[in-house]
């Protein structure tokens, strides 16, 4: 019967099958590679002891259903003597390995070292702690004081130094722990820890962490932040948003945030639905010992918990309320980029929409704002007539665009008109009334001194 030396959560690399006969998903497991130990199979009547180890699929996107092509982990049942485990006493174990700390366990107020992905390391107390943000304070060698905010992927591992600080001299420099494989990475990319206390690159003000700390006092609910919120009837939401928000705590909205706004540009549609519910059902305000639940609270908890500011997550809301509500969806925005997103919802209404989503396909940022800006515009002072205006495209070849370029200029000149399309419309409607059997529809901006009848010059 073979001893268990391992327990669930522990870390073993698989050394080969010692038989020829394959457990199921045993053609996952790699020699030589590192797996988490899911749980353990106790020794019963004739069945050897094993244990349950688990194998993450690299190519897994979690954008999609999970599926048999598309599926996260898989548990694979392997003998104790078909992977290898710590010993006690053997290589590997001993105080630096038990300094490793998990993300997870990491709290407020821990003294820890956190070496980050490009081998450079800090030390300092943490000030936030969230499900994919650390914050500690590092002090300088001046006394000055920075804080330094990590995402949990920059992490490579993080130590408990709370003991090093206590027994450390105030002159002396202190070492680093010495990098090894953290029990919850698989493959730690190799690189050389630095001791050096490098300043911060992603940071921040300088503040004491007393400031940091200090949840505000209590106060009456207000309703500041959900001012000109626009509030969506549940059957016109989208119907995904709602999957992933239902049933949510406050904690859990605020950290769904935090995730998404890690992915990619595909996840700035579902950012922007989760970020209304967060504000929607003042979720902000209910996290972080109530930091967050006072005036303008919500954006202080854009600028301190997510990548995405203020207005960065303004614009995101309405994107997804407005843009919901007329027929916008993922798919489009992600195409379109959250960006010209944000433009045509400004201007969005039922009859205009799908002209705003085609215009937003087929323009650049400048010139959709343009576009959209110039597209309706009062006819005079007092009346309402509308008049509509139409864009025109078409392409010329370079040494033939670079000659009419310069004709726009110097009859712009002559003219006294500035703007291109109101040159070009003088050209035509002129050039016509010369050449054509038609009466020109209208005239130019230009008075008849500024060009003169009959229009010819020099």
């Amino acid at each position: 019967m073979s001893k268990l030396i391992i327990n669930a959560g522990d870390q073993v690399t698989f050394t080969g099958f010692t038989g020829d006969d394959m457990p199921d998903n045993g053609e996952l497991l790699v020699e030589g590679e590192q797996y988490e130990v899911e749980s353990i199979n106790e020794a019963e009547g004739d069945n050897e002891a094993s244990y349950n180890i688990t194998v993450t699929n690299p190519d897994f996107n979690s954008k999609k259903r999970k599926s048999k092509a598309n599926w996260d982990t898989k548990l694979v049942d392997v003998f104790p003597d078909e992977c290898a485990g710590i010993e006690e006493g053997g290589e590997g174990s001993g105080e630096d390995e038990a300094s490793i700390m998990e993300f997870s366990e990491v709290q407020k107020g821990d003294i820890v070292t956190v070496l980050d992905t490009e081998g450079e390391s800090l030390t300092g107390s943490v000030f936030k702690k969230t499900k994919t943000l650390l914050g500690i304070v590092v002090t300088e060698d001046d006394g000055t004081e920075d804080e330094v905010t990590y995402k949990s992927k920059e992490i490579e591992a993080i130590y408990d130094s709370a003991e090093e600080e206590q027994e450390e001299e105030p002159a002396p420099e202190k070492k680093a722990p010495a990098k090894k494989k953290a029990a919850s990475k698989k493959a730690p990319a190799k690189k050389k820890t630095t001791s050096k206390k490098a300043p911060a690159k992603k940071t921040a003000s300088k503040k004491k962490t007393t400031s940091k700390k200090k949840a505000p006092a209590k106060k009456e609910q207000v309703d500041e932040d959900l001012k000109n919120l626009l509030v969506l009837e549940e059957d016109e939401e989208d119907e995904e948003i709602i999957g992933l928000v239902q049933d949510a705590t406050a904690d859990e909205l605020c950290e769904l945030a935090a995730e998404l706004d890690e992915e990619s540009a595909l996840s700035e549609f579902k950012l922007a639905g989760i970020l209304y519910h967060v504000k929607k059902d003042k979720a902000f305000r209910q996290i972080d010992d109530g930091r967050y639940d006072v005036d303008g609270g919500f954006a202080q908890y854009c600028e301190e918990e997510l990548a995405v500011g203020y207005r960065k997550a303004q614009y995101l809301i309405k994107i997804y309320t407005v843009g919901t509500r007329y027929g916008l969806n993922a798919e489009q925005v992600a195409e379109m980029g959250w960006t010209k997103a944000a433009v045509i919802v400004d201007s969005m209404d039922e009859d205009n929409a799908e002209k705003l989503i085609e215009l937003a396909g087929e323009n650049t940022v400048t010139d959709l704002k343009d576009t959209i800006k110039e597209s309706y515009t009062k006819k005079g002072k007092d009346e309402r007539e509308i008049v509509k205006r139409i864009t025109f495209k078409f392409r010329l070849a370079e040494d033939a665009a670079a000659s009419v370029d310069g004709y726009l200029e110097q009859a712009g000149e002559q003219l006294g008109l500035k703007k291109p399309e109101d040159i070009f419309e003088h050209i035509i409607t002129e050039w016509a009334g010369e050449h054509l059997d038609i009466k020109p529809a209208r005239k130019t901006k230009t008075s008849a001194k500024s060009r003169g009848r009959g229009g010819k010059k020099g």
